[in-house]
């Protein structure tokens, strides 16, 4: 891969002393690509394209998987919320916030499950847009104010997206709920 060139002399000089720049251009090139790092900012966008079309089941939007991860929060049959959450999460997927943590399938099904016990009749609604780059995406939710679900919780939730479209981890944060009671 590397070799070494004399300097010569006479008319070839100049052509020898660019070939001798080319070749440093790409041993630095080899280099760069063997330790992963991009050489424009056009070789990031390719290898993202490039991961996006190997995925297994490709989301056409990240917005998809955003609806689907609302509506698993919101889903009161446990069957159903079941399916959501394994259309939604990595076998290995997780959700962490404040209060809660999930880890796996069950974990972060029995997590929501728990949380709608917590909170019966509310349902998880997109608050605003979906904000995606690389494979993350941020958005915010709210739920309740309404007759049934009377306190009003709004967040803001931050996911990694994996290679085959469903989530991988998300981290949840509390924009504004109701102050816990004082304690006595």
């Amino acid at each position: 891969m590397f070799s070494m060139r004399l300097p010569s002399t006479g008319a070839s000089t100049e052509r020898d002393d660019k070939e001798n720049a080319m070749d440093r251009r790409d041993v630095l090139k080899a280099a760069l690509v063997a330790a992963g790092v991009g050489l424009s900012p056009m070789s990031s966008k390719v290898r993202a394209a490039e991961r996006v079309s190997e995925r297994r089941n490709p989301v056409s939007n990240v917005n998809e998987i955003v609806v689907r991860y609302l509506k698993a929060w919101s889903e009161r049959d446990a069957k159903r919320r079941r399916d959501l959450v394994a259309q939604t999460w990595t076998e290995d997927g997780t959700y962490i916030d404040r209060v809660r943590d999930g880890r796996g399938h069950d974990s972060i099904d029995a997590m929501i499950a728990n949380a709608q016990a917590h909170f019966p009749g509310y349902s998880l609604h997109l608050a605003s847009g979906v904000e995606a780059h690389h494979d993350y995406v941020r958005f915010t939710w709210v739920a309740g104010g309404t007759a049934e679900a009377p306190l009003y919780i709004k967040g803001t939730d931050f996911a990694v997206i994996a290679d085959d479209g469903r989530l991988k981890s998300v981290i949840g944060f509390t924009d504004a709920a109701p102050a816990p009671a004082a304690q006595q």
